[in-house]
């Protein structure tokens, strides 16, 4: 403490920490990416551990035996199956099991299409097991989203609407549920589960056109979504990515795992296709699974429909089944018996989950880093320091006065700061940002109504956007010299030196921020901008200039997410795909996919991009390029 409370000390602190500004700055950066890929080894995180002991998982046996019936059932629906939810076919079994059963038919106007007023309808069935020993207040979901074969990119799930029926015909004939249990069949993949949703809790929110629910159960307190394509399955697959970087309670992923591996089948964490299925502590496979889910997380766009229970404090995962090409044994008695399992643990559970972690990252299925550990690599990358001192010569100044290292003052207190200037940047970088957010609806909507191309039209507008934003510095320097008359050198210097402030201080901030919502997304930035932020500096050396201007190209918005797209495909399938693989293909899928999900789910990358990290990489564009009058 003396440290601190003596004022010479301090002072010589304070010198030595902005003298050595640049190696603490490097240091620090280096640090957060050094902890960060040293965070997968078992020394730097936790083994998993269930919290709450209502669970008490595996603790029950499991009886169902009825994987014939799930089978023949799977069989059914292959034979029926088409584009349209076979509807007819679910309401006949739900209604002879006794269930309270229920249609809801929706349709959305699809936001980006290339035919205008494009519709989406579809239906979604649902059957209600009303508890027998409670009065129903509280609900558990079994979703299974339909999908028919080859008529969507992702496999079909036949085999869990099979499993789903058997499974409420074993559940019908027991007597110790306390909760509701609702089995719910979704059309149209995100579509669908937003619509019911919407409809059972009264929130109209995306725009979705939807029939009342003629009936509900109680407050949902979990939900299990299946996505199982075929009887023959290795394993099961867990997926945990919600919107806009919500996962689900940690106990939830540790009471499937543990159940699963209870009833012999293999549970696993989406990997990289071109990594191993094999359980191994391993540094690499525990580094690469790490990165794949930071690398989806950070999308905020979920990884199946328990993204939008989560939206609802309805902490759910989904189970996709793994397709063997080992084995041809019929895995729906070990797949039930886990669902079975699990279903029985959630029938114990008396409060809703909070005793565990919300925010984590899972190296493999048996550890776990916390936030706790995780947040210190952001909070390394981004505690860059800034030198911030006046260490020019004013050629106005009469006295004899220079600064040196033993006698620094800061620039902010020495002369008075135009905050004019720096608000008129702000305000327009961030006008910038709010024409890119706006204008693909405006655009797309255009085009559609006077037959253009919408994705040309979009693009070209893009183009002009990103174009003008470029050019503006360079356009607006001659008239940025009435501005420089009225200062002295030193003066216009400090009031850059304001604006660099600004636009670093902003730059933290927005990580900081971020971090807290979806810190994924927040140390993925902080890899790329914290670095290149360094070396953004008042300079007159045009080499350095350039310098700066080419490391600004490099994380240009629309080249980083470029960047992402392709690390994420080495991530998920290896360094030879890329030869195969399209960046602008994947780019504009991501863009679309995007903004589609924005207006549906709520998902805010793209208003991230547009209203956060667009406005600062302007600032520095600005500070580069109008800096050269001085």
């Amino acid at each position: 403490m003396g440290l601190l409370t003596d004022s010479a000390s301090r002072k010589k602190l304070h010198n030595l920490l902005f003298a050595n500004w640049p190696i603490l700055s490097f240091l620090l950066y280096v640090i957060g990416m050094v902890w960060l890929l040293a965070l997968p080894l078992n020394d730097y995180n936790d083994g998993c551990y269930i919290s709450e002991n209502a669970l008490m998982p595996g603790m029950t046996h499991t009886h169902y035996n009825q994987f014939r019936d799930a089978n023949e059932f799977t069989q059914s629906i292959r034979k029926i199956s088409s584009r349209n939810i076979p509807a007819k076919w679910l309401l006949k079994h739900f209604k002879k099991l006794g269930f309270d059963t229920y249609t809801q038919n929706f349709t959305f106007r699809q936001p980006f299409s290339h035919i205008k007023d494009e519709i989406i309808t579809g239906t979604n069935v649902y059957g209600i097991l009303r508890a027998p020993r409670k009065a129903g207040t509280e609900a558990i979901v079994l979703n299974v989203p339909y999908r028919p074969i080859n008529e969507t990119i992702q496999e079909s799930t036949h085999a869990g609407l099979g499993l789903m029926i058997s499974l409420a015909s074993y559940f019908q004939t027991k007597t110790y549920w306390s909760k509701d249990i609702i089995f719910l069949v979704t059309d149209k993949e995100y579509y669908g589960l937003q619509a019911w949703l919407e409809s059972y809790y009264g929130i109209p929110t995306s725009g979705i056109e939807r029939e009342e629910l003629g009936g509900r159960g109680g407050s949902i307190q979990s939900a299990i979504t299946l996505e199982i394509p075929s009887e023959f399955v290795e394993s099961l697959n867990i997926k945990l990515e919600g919107v806009n970087g919500q996962l689900p309670n940690l106990d939830v992923f540790n009471m499937a795992v543990r159940i699963c591996e209870r009833e012999g089948i293999t549970p696993t964490l989406p990997r990289p296709a071109s990594g191993s299925y094999e359980r191994s502590n391993a540094y690499i496979p525990s580094l690469m699974t790490a990165l794949n889910m930071i690398s989806k997380h950070a999308t905020g766009i979920p990884s199946g429909n328990h993204g939008l229970f989560l939206k609802f404090h309805i902490e759910a995962i989904t189970l996709q089944g793994v397709l063997s090409d080992r084995s041809y044994s019929s895995k729906m008695r070990n797949i039930g018996r886990a669902v079975e399992g699990i279903f029985r643990s959630l029938n114990n559970l008396l409060e809703r989950f909070h005793a565990s972690y919300f925010f984590y990252v899972l190296p493999s299925e048996h550890r776990y880093i916390s936030i706790a550990i995780f947040l210190w690599n952001a909070a390394a990358d981004i505690q860059y320091l800034k030198k911030i001192w006046n260490d020019i010569k004013d050629d106005e100044q009469t006295d004899d006065h220079k600064p040196t290292k033993a006698n620094i003052e800061v620039a902010f207190y020495r002369y008075q700061q135009d905050f004019k200037f720096l608000l008129a940047l702000i305000t327009l970088v961030y006008f910038s940002g709010i024409i890119l957010y706006i204008i693909p609806h405006a655009v797309w909507e255009q085009a559609i109504q006077y037959k253009v191309d919408p994705v040309t039209s979009l693009y070209v507008a893009y183009f002009n956007i990103f174009l003008i934003s470029l050019y503006v510095p360079f356009a607006l320097r001659s008239q940025f010299k009435k501005y420089l008359a009225s200062y002295s050198k030193l003066e216009y210097t400090s009031n850059w030196v304001t604006v660099l402030c600004g636009s670093h201080t902003l730059l933290a901030i927005s990580f900081i921020a971020l971090s807290n919502i979806n810190f994924s997304l927040a140390v993925s930035f902080a890899v790329f901008m914290s670095p290149i932020a360094l070396f953004i500096q008042l300079k007159k050396d045009g080499l350095y200039r350039h310098f700066q201007r080419i490391l600004l190209l490099v994380v240009f918005p629309p080249f980083l997410v470029i960047i992402l797209i392709i690390l994420r495909q080495i991530i998920n399938l290896g360094l030879e795909s890329i030869s195969s693989f399209s960046a602008l293909t994947a780019f504009h899928h991501a863009l679309i996919t995007s903004l589609t999900e924005q207006q549906l789910i709520g998902a805010s990358c793209y208003p991230i991009v547009c209203l956060v990290f667009w406005p600062i990489w302007l600032m520095f564009w600005a500070i580069v390029n109008f800096n050269q009058v001085t």
